[in-house]
C-alpha cells in the first residue's frame, strides 16, 4: 500500500508540474460556443479494443525440490489474446491547452506460454486468464491552439500517464510431455501490484458545448504478472512446490467514447 501511495503521489506531482509549464509559443485559441470553457471538471468513458498485445520476459513455472539445483526453464513461444476493455476518467481542464485526469482501466484476456522445463527434458504449455485493473494519473496537451493551430470542432491531443496496475493471474492449466508421463495439472493464481505507464494519441470532436466524441490510440505497459507456487498434479498425492510463472504485460489499444465537461 505504501508503494501504491508513493507512485500515485509522484505521478500527480509530475503531471501538475509538467502541465504548469507554459512555453511562449503555446497560445490558446479563443473560447467559443463549440469549445468547452476552462477551469471545469470533466468525466469520460471509453470502450477499447486491444488489438496487439505481448508478454515480455516470460518465464515458465517449474517444479522445485529441496536441496536440488533449479534450472531456469526456457521459453520458446508466448501469446496473449486480443480483448475488449473499458475505462473511466474524471479530470480537470486547467487551460484550453492543458488538462489532467485520474483514470481507471479494466481488461481481461488469456495468455499462453510454451517452453521446456526440467532442464530441457519436458515440453510445457501453460495457459491462464489475466485480469488487469490499472489506475493512472494522466496529463494531456490539446493541440487546438498550440502555435496558432485551429482544427475547428476537432481537438487533437497527446497524453501520458503514470500509476499502478493490479494484475490478477488466474489458475494456470499446465500440459506437459517428455520427462514425466503426459498429463494436465493446475498451478494456483496470484494478484500482483506493479508500476504502470501509458501514452495516448487521440482527438475529441465537439458535439455540443459540453459533450465531445473521444477517439484515439493508447499504448500501456501494465507491469508484471506472477502466478502462485503450488501445483496440483494428478500424478502426485500431495501438492508440489513450483517456481512462479512471470511475465510483463503490454497492450496496444484503440478506444472510443464520450467526454462531458460540466
Amino acid at each position: 500500500m505504501k508503494k501504491i501511495l508513493l507512485v500515485l503521489s509522484i505521478s500527480t506531482s509530475i503531471a501538475f508540474a509538467t502541465l504548469s509549464l507554459h512555453a511562449d509559443y503555446l497560445r490558446p485559441y479563443s473560447v467559443d460556443q463549440d469549445k468547452p470553457s476552462v477551469d471545469r471538471i470533466y468525466v469520460a468513458g471509453n470502450i477499447s479494443y486491444a488489438f496487439s498485445n505481448s508478454l515480455k520476459n516470460a518465464i515458465l513455472s517449474d517444479e522445485v525440490y529441496p536441496n536440488t539445483p533449479h534450472d531456469i526453464p526456457s521459453t520458446t513461444a508466448t501469446s496473449i489474446d486480443k480483448f475488449i476493455g473499458s475505462s473511466f476518467e474524471i479530470g480537470y481542464t486547467l487551460t484550453p491547452i492543458y488538462r489532467v485526469g485520474a483514470e481507471y482501466n479494466y481488461g481481461k484476456t488469456k495468455n499462453t506460454i510454451q517452453g521446456k522445463t526440467w532442464s530441457g527434458t519436458q515440453n510445457d504449455t501453460q495457459k491462464s486468464n489475466i485480469t488487469m485493473n490499472t489506475f493512472t494519473v494522466n496529463g494531456y496537451i490539446n493541440l487546438n491552439g498550440v502555435a496558432g493551430l485551429n482544427f475547428g470542432k476537432f481537438n487533437p491531443y497527446i497524453g501520458a500517464g503514470l500509476g499502478v496496475a493490479v494484475n490478477k493471474q488466474g489458475v494456470i492449466t499446465e500440459t506437459a510431455t517428455g520427462n514425466t508421463s503426459p498429463g494436465a495439472s493446475e498451478i494456483n493464481g496470484k494478484t500482483k501490484t506493479a508500476f504502470a505507464w501509458q501514452i495516448m494519441l487521440g482527438t475529441q470532436y465537439s458535439l455540443t458545448k459540453n459533450l465531445s466524441l473521444n477517439v484515439g490510440y493508447k499504448y500501456t505497459s501494465a507491469g508484471k504478472t506472477e502466478s502462485g507456487t503450488i501445483e496440483n498434479d494428478p500424478s502426485s498425492s500431495v501438492p508440489l512446490s513450483v517456481s512462479p510463472q512471470k511475465s510483463d504485460l503490454h497492450s496496444n489499444e484503440i478506444y472510443a467514447g464520450l467526454l462531458y465537461q460540466f
